[in-house]
């Protein structure tokens, strides 16, 4: 069984004080400090943002929820995750995650491709990754990812390795979690396409979150792990006092 905690998900910090809103954040007793990854909306670089956190930690863990890998390279992220695991005080979360908003893909002129195609690229940089951290040298051939001859991206050795944080919200995308994550994140789905608050409410049932949970444990199982090993996370997007949880859902609220 893994401890009850919480983290906290910023996508920017005020340009005054931000050193003090971090450990603030930790004083308030949040594990791990994360930041999301949209070209959809206004935010910070992820990747600055982690590096600035990493800095000033003095507990927390350091994450991202979730980097795209359709738009970033695997030896990128591992480099990254890697450097992040050794500045910031609790560590490295890498989170990742196949890309569902079209839209960001459009920005930065890539092919969204197939749910498929993405998720084969997102099992395939998890697989490269791993490598890039445990191997000295790194050829890797995929449908989607390659490495020729790639060093270990770890300049010295780490205190501890990152951990990964992988997403998903339906039964295909769950079973790549369960295969390869050290934390698996189910997040709400938004097949209704109504991004916001009323489209994360309509897919944050209990029943809905029990579902994905179980195709995660399957995942694991199918590939010889044990599911009490992953630690199991969602996000609360947003909160609402109200009478009943229909009328939340219903987009009243």
């Amino acid at each position: 069984m893994h401890p009850f905690r919480f983290g906290i998900q910023v996508s920017e910090l005020p340009f005054d004080g931000w050193r003090e809103r971090v450990r603030w954040y930790e004083e308030l007793g949040f594990t791990t400090i994360s930041t999301p990854d949209h070209y959809i909306m206004r935010q910070w670089d992820p990747v600055s943002l982690m590096a600035a956190v990493a800095g000033v930690t003095r507990s927390a863990a350091v994450g991202a929820t979730v980097l795209n890998v359709g738009l970033r390279q695997p030896i990128d992220l591992a480099r990254m995750a890697a450097t992040i695991a050794a500045i910031s005080a609790g560590g490295c979360e890498l989170g990742l995650g196949a890309g569902w908003s079209p839209d960001d893909f459009t920005i930065a002129g890539a092919d969204f491709g197939t749910p498929g195609a993405r998720l084969e690229r997102l099992e395939e940089t998890v697989q490269a990754i791993r490598l890039l951290w445990t191997e000295e040298r790194t050829s890797f051939t995929g449908k989607h990812v390659r490495l020729a001859a790639a060093p270990s991206v770890l300049a010295l050795p780490l205190p501890r390795m990152p951990k990964l944080l992988l997403g998903g919200t339906m039964r295909r995308a769950l079973g790549i979690v369960g295969h390869h994550a050290d934390i698996a994140s189910v997040f709400p789905s938004v097949a209704s396409g109504r991004i916001g608050w009323p489209g994360w409410a309509e897919g944050s049932t209990v029943e809905q979150t029990a579902q994905q949970a179980a195709w995660v444990r399957a995942g694991a199982e199918r590939a010889g792990r044990d599911p009490a090993a992953i630690e199991l996370s969602t996000q609360i997007c947003f909160t609402a006092v109200a009478p009943d949880p229909r009328w939340w859902r219903n987009g009243r609220a």
